[in-house]
């Protein structure tokens, strides 16, 4: 089948079976079925799934490329990636991936009532045990470089997205184990696609995340603050240092995140160092 017809097929049946195509996996074989029940370990009955048989193993790669880009995941184990067959399926999603909106009636809400730097302290002072509070009082008690800053608040942010991927990803190993696959900027975009975290905060980490690059390769690194002045939300365009803007950018991630990971935090499970 030509490949061109494959894409459209896939994108049909997705649309019309799940819907998102980071649930669903993607590979190359020449023996599908074969594949689906001694590799991916699937009982076909308990899933869905569809087969398509492409012109040659060059349009496959292809294929596959096409969709890993689209967020479908591939699997970097693949014994038959010269096959000239393409085979997608769906397993069951985590039960926690399905109930996640509950926390953005919430979370959000909070979110969307802080307008000032100062109304955050305000929310912070209250909720000692936060996150945000402690590394806010961390950071306060010493004296960091603007870049050494922005690196470290990114990380963290990080190593928490790391592990909300473990939590609600059935998939996570994967997305976890191929930082080339699935870089930063693919993670935070699936947590926004699973209503983790809201549009808003996604565009917000995704402009921090330039910013951050700029700060990691850079020699002579400079706050470009016409940049920050532009900003399209008010609480930003009006901080006055970068320890301000590290600030909110965490706290308002750790507001959706937190349901997340508040066990881990409580019982030591998640290490956080700067």
């Amino acid at each position: 089948m030509d490949k061109d017809l494959i894409i459209k097929n896939i994108i049909n049946y997705v649309k019309n079976e799940g819907g998102k195509f980071y649930y669903w996996h993607i590979r190359i074989s020449d023996n599908p079925i074969n594949s689906l029940i001694k590799n991916d370990r699937v009982d076909l009955n308990l899933i869905k799934y569809k087969v398509y048989h492409s012109e040659n193993n060059e349009d496959a790669l292809f294929i596959e490329h096409h969709f890993s880009k689209q967020g479908m995941l591939i699997s970097s184990r693949n014994k038959d990636s010269d096959g000239d067959y393409i085979y997608i399926f769906l397993k069951k999603i985590k039960e926690n991936s399905i109930q996640l909106n509950k926390i953005e009636k919430e979370s959000f809400k909070l979110i969307r009532s802080i307008e000032t730097y100062e109304m955050l302290m305000a929310h912070l002072n209250e909720d000692k045990n936060s996150l945000s509070k402690v590394i806010f009082d961390l950071i306060n008690s010493v004296d960091i470089d603007n870049r050494i800053l922005i690196l470290s608040f990114n990380s963290i942010i990080e190593v928490l997205v790391n592990k909300i991927i473990e939590y609600s990803c059935i998939n996570s190993k994967i997305i976890l184990s191929d930082s080339r696959g699935y870089p930063y900027g693919v993670k935070i975009l699936i947590l926004c696609e699973m209503k983790i975290i809201s549009e808003s905060i996604y565009t917000i980490l995704h402009w921090f995340k330039n910013i951050r690059n700029d700060a990691a390769h850079k020699v002579i690194f400079n706050i470009d603050w016409n940049k920050i002045k532009s900003n399209k939300y008010q609480i930003i365009k009006k901080v006055d240092s970068i320890k301000e803007l590290c600030i909110i950018i965490f706290s308002f991630f750790w507001f959706s995140a937190e349901k997340y990971l508040k066990d881990d935090l409580i019982n030591g499970n998640l290490k956080i160092a700067l």
